[in-house]
């Protein structure tokens, strides 16, 4: 297990690719599991629970669905098991430090800029590891990669927006 969470590191610090990953059925299902529980306790500090349930599941489908979309359209479907792994795990791990950030932020007070600017670095994280990963994934240039992550981050946001909105 310490392995794994290793390589997931290495993953999300751009250090390797989802290449390295086991081509494993079980691994990806514990991946998506776990980024959908990460994304409801991140949900349910703007939605209500079953909002938070819902625009996690979104999500994590939304992933799944542009991820395997685009390893279809270029040919490179072999790899889906490892990139949708390596994308959730390290998504998974970008939102367990989020959490904290989320909590601080929803405290309040004078440090609230702080948690905002944190937040928007994780963010950043989060859309340069989606863009390594894809680069890997579907063999193209780092350019491309950047360009199929931030559409990603759009439909993925835009969905789930539309789907589950916050009130308020």
């Amino acid at each position: 297990m310490g392995a794994l969470l290793r390589v997931i590191g290495q993953i999300a610090m751009l250090r390797q690719g989802p290449q390295v990953l086991p081509a494993s059925t079980l691994l990806l299902w514990l991946a998506l599991i776990a980024h959908w529980l990460t994304g409801v306790v991140l949900g349910s500090h703007a939605l209500p629970l079953d909002g938070a349930f819902l625009s996690s599941l979104v999500g994590t489908l939304t992933m799944v669905a542009v991820v395997h979309g685009l390893l279809l359209l270029h040919r490179r479907h072999s790899r889906v098991l490892q990139t949708l792994t390596a994308l959730a795990a390290c998504e998974t791990l970008l939102g367990l430090v989020a959490i904290p950030v989320s909590v601080w932020f929803n405290m309040g007070g004078g440090l609230q800029d702080v948690a905002v600017l944190l937040s928007l670095l994780l963010f950043g994280w989060n859309i340069a590891i989606a863009s390594h990963i894809l680069r890997h994934a579907l063999g193209v240039s780092r350019g491309m990669g950047f360009l199929f992550a931030v559409g990603y981050t759009l439909v993925s946001i835009t969905l789930g927006s539309f789907l589950v909105p916050v009130e308020g």
